[in-house]
């Protein structure tokens, strides 16, 4: 019986741990990890480049080195921000009308508040949690 049942369990373990395709329908990560090695290749490339053109190339192979750190920053500030600069849903968990559920990382958005007769001024960062549509 313990055979059996510890069989049964292996099995079920087995089914769950299968690895399946993903459907998410976003790829920021994938986005900005090909961002980052794209600029780090670029960066190395023109590191190269400038190397080359100074009087003592071999001298100069920090250029190369340097070139693929600068690379490497400016690729993923440029995936950031392509991200950020991308529709999106805008908060932690988003309910569409017909009830599907999207998870995303919040934004933050800053917002300035006047009350008072603009005498008082409330400055802060916002972060929705949940964002509905009904």
């Amino acid at each position: 019986m313990q055979r059996i049942l510890a069989t049964l369990v292996l099995g079920a373990s087995l089914l769950l741990a299968y690895p399946t395709e993903s459907k998410a329908a976003s790829y920021v990560a994938q986005d900005v990890w090909y961002s980052t090695l794209y600029g780090a290749a670029i960066g190395g490339v023109t590191g190269t480049g400038v190397m080359l053109l100074t009087d003592d190339p071999l001298g100069n192979t920090d250029y190369i080195v340097t070139g693929v750190g600068i690379g490497i920053i400016s690729g993923m500030v440029y995936g950031i921000y392509s991200y950020a600069i991308s529709p999106s849903y805008g908060a932690l968990a988003n309910v569409d009308p017909s009830g599907t559920t999207h998870y995303a990382v919040p934004m933050p958005e800053p917002y300035i508040n006047r009350f008072g007769g603009g005498q008082e001024v409330d400055v802060g960062v916002r972060m929705d949690l949940i964002r509905a549509r009904f």
